[in-house]
């Protein structure tokens, strides 16, 4: 039963290489360039957007040390 599983799994990735491989050869002979393919594709945002000014992160950390107050203050230990 493994080796059966273990055959069928080696044939299936033959064939899916198979098909992926004549797909692109039918695309490259048909002409297509796939430069021109790859730079349509949506540029990422820049990096700003991924680090926030740090007026914003001092925002950040006033409002979560607020929030921690709070909470310590909502749970008294015993």
């Amino acid at each position: 039963m493994v080796v059966h599983g273990k055959v069928i799994k080696l044939l299936l990735t033959i064939l899916m290489v198979g098909l992926s491989s004549a797909a692109y050869s039918k695309d490259y002979q048909a002409g297509k360039n796939f430069t021109v393919i790859h730079s349509t594709v949506k540029q990422p945002p820049p990096l700003v957007e991924f680090f926030p000014s740090t007026a914003d992160l001092v925002m950040r950390l006033q409002s979560a040390s607020m929030l921690i107050q709070l909470s310590e203050s909502a749970c008294p230990t015993i």
